[in-house]
């Protein structure tokens, strides 16, 4: 071996005793939330290779992913194989951490080292991404402004939610407006064209009126 290859080998049993994050790809999205991914850098492909017993790559199966959030709110969105993650693993087993009790995960920060160093049977996902990551543009994108103005651009956006407030001085769309429901207003609602109801569509504008006046009032629309 090496002078070189010796000075490398042993900077990198030295570094396996770091907390480590390290890039990767999303392989699998599994059904109870957790991924497989395929880290990108040296030593963890040597490490799944070797498991692998002839050169292939395997996957590291069953990762925890942290989405952004605290006790009140969570903000989470679809992974697809190929997404971009950084992949975190350390020293000491996180998986209880991981797997959201904190409580346990506190009381006891002195566990045991992993038997693997930074272990890769260990690690949390955090998903992120670049702008320029992959050559296509996601489906949703939430920018916020300097001016505090939110932006949401995607072909479809849903939003679910027992009840949606929206207060604001105006709220303007540029579309069709189709609503299952009733409509009520505590001011004037105008039509700029016109106005129709009734499941024959009859206009405000339009309709006409039968029978003339009787003891001073009109028939009914037809």
């Amino acid at each position: 071996m090496s002078g070189t290859a010796t000075i490398r080998k042993v900077i990198d049993s030295y570094m396996e005793t770091f907390e480590t994050g390290f890039p990767g790809t999303v392989s699998a999205v599994n059904s109870d939330g957790t991924i497989d991914a395929l880290p990108s850098v040296r030593n963890c492909l040597t490490n799944l290779q070797q498991e692998a017993g002839g050169g292939t790559v395997q996957p590291m199966r069953s990762i925890p992913v942290l989405w952004p959030g605290t006790a009140n709110a969570l903000v989470k969105f679809s992974l697809s194989a190929g997404d971009p993650v950084w992949l975190v693993s350390g020293s000491r087993d996180q998986s209880e951490w991981a797997d959201g009790d904190w409580a346990d995960a506190a009381s006891d920060p002195f566990r045991a080292p992993s038997f693997g160093g930074n272990d890769l049977n260990s690690l949390v996902a955090i998903p992120v991404r670049r702008e320029t990551h992959g050559s296509g543009k996601p489906k949703v994108t939430v920018t916020i402004g300097d001016d505090g103005k939110v932006t949401i651009e995607g072909d479809s956006v849903t939003v679910s939610a027992d009840s949606v407030m929206l207060d604001a001085d105006s709220v303007k769309v540029t579309g069709n407006l189709a609503v299952e429901g009733d409509i009520e207003s505590d001011g004037t609602v105008t039509g700029k064209t016109d106005v129709k109801g009734g499941l024959s569509g009859i206009s405000l504008s339009t309709h006409l009126h039968s029978g003339g006046t009787i003891n001073g009032m009109t028939g009914t629309p037809q």
